[in-house]
């Protein structure tokens, strides 16, 4: 917004009833809203500009005094908040006070927006909302160009889930010691949304929650379900707070066991394992080997704490390392592992002395002997395989 604003534009944009009385604690922070909304590093507005907004703002129409309003401005630059500098114009310049330091930087509120922005599991509404709030943390100066410097992918995201209030929900569950109640949706080949079928056929599920979880841009709420049967297995969920309708605590309370805490403990561990907050339940210790050009993938995937051994360069000059890699084996797994063809691939463990070479020497996975890795690889490698001819097997003759 670098157009000239004018003072009577700058009141009528204040938001709320920020100024609208003529006491000294609402003139105070009025002055430093205007001082954050209308000043940067670039801009800057002198004592009487800022009376004349507050003049414009106040509904008694009263003109407060030059000095009460450098009063206010040392005040504020001398103990305002934390996050707040109040730069005085230098001798002999007449550029005004600014804002030079908000909350948050150009870089930072950029950043931030656009990370609300392609957020796929919040609604329209909620990132209008969000990005909005961001907004308001910088000058109308920078606003425009934080918004209009980056495009940004904002595919269509769905209209209904609030992500908030399924947060929420959880949360207080957790704390009160309570089961949850939700519904949870999926959405058909319409495209509409269609309920899934609790367990005791109707469309509530009451499950204990055991933590929220924030990964690979999704937010679950991972919990231990109902058991309609006890003579069958139960697994813990991670439900995704976007598909959860309706959800409330109930009066019962939350299951207790082993198991439970057992997941509450492992958390940590469980989400470097799983893709997509999908696993099978047991770590696998694997190595893979992997291409240079692939590695900024796994780097991305496993994190920057990576160590790759054993680097050579094969017959056709292509660099490849090998990496130690803890999972958990799932069709999402085997889904991110197909997408890099052979860059990626699951390699026999070669032999004792070369599991615990270099920096494999203190992984976790030299606590197990050669043999269970072994087995390890052979799971890995039998799931791949009929993963793939399951993929496969709509085009055979």
């Amino acid at each position: 917004m670098e157009n000239v604003i004018t003072t009577e534009e700058m009141a009528e944009m204040l938001p709320g009833s920020l100024g609208k009385q003529d006491d000294a604690r609402s003139r105070l922070l009025c002055t430093l809203g205007i001082l954050m909304q209308y000043t940067d590093s670039d801009h800057g507005l002198t004592a009487t500009e800022i009376r004349d907004v507050l003049e414009s703002r106040c509904e008694s129409g009263k003109r407060p005094s030059e000095p009460s309003i450098l009063a206010d401005i040392k005040a504020l630059s001398e103990y305002g908040l934390p996050a707040i500098d109040i730069e005085r114009p230098a001798r002999g310049k007449s550029d005004g006070f600014k804002c030079t330091k908000a909350f948050l930087t150009n870089a930072q509120a950029r950043l931030l927006i656009n990370i609300v922005r392609t957020c796929k599991f919040i609604t329209l509404d909620e990132c209008l909302q969000l990005c909005e709030a961001l907004e308001s943390l910088v000058s109308v100066y920078q606003q425009d160009r934080i918004v209009g410097e980056v495009f940004v992918d904002e595919r269509p995201r769905p209209s209904e889930p609030d992500v908030y209030h399924a947060a929420d929900v959880a949360a207080q569950s957790i704390e009160l010691g309570k089961k949850m109640g939700f519904e949870y949706c999926y959405y058909g080949l319409d495209g509409k949304e269609h309920l899934l079928p609790a367990p005791d056929g109707g469309s509530e599920f009451q499950e204990t929650p055991i933590a929220l979880i924030f990964s690979n841009g999704n937010y679950y709420l991972e919990t231990w379900p109902e058991s309609p049967n006890e003579n069958l297995s139960r697994k813990h969920f991670s439900r995704r707070l976007d598909r959860i309708r309706n959800p409330h605590v109930l009066d019962t309370d939350a299951e207790s066991s082993k198991e439970i805490d057992t997941l509450k403990r492992s958390i940590p561990r469980r989400i470097g394992q799983t893709f997509d907050m999908y696993g099978d339940g047991t770590e696998r210790h694997l190595f893979l080997k992997v291409n240079a050009l692939a590695s900024n993938n796994v780097f991305a995937r496993f994190g920057h704490a990576c160590k790759f051994e054993n680097v050579a360069t094969d017959d056709a000059g292509n660099e490849y390392g090998y990496l130690l890699a803890t999972v958990q084996l799932s069709p999402t797994f085997y889904r991110w592992l197909c997408g890099f063809g052979s860059m990626i691939q699951i390699a026999r463990p070669v032999s004792e002395l070369w599991v615990s070479s270099g920096s494999w020497a203190k992984h976790p996975a030299m606590k197990r002997s050669f043999e269970s890795l072994l087995e390890d690889y052979e799971a890995a490698k039998e799931g791949y395989v009929c993963h793939l001819k399951e993929a496969l097997s709509p085009y055979e003759a």
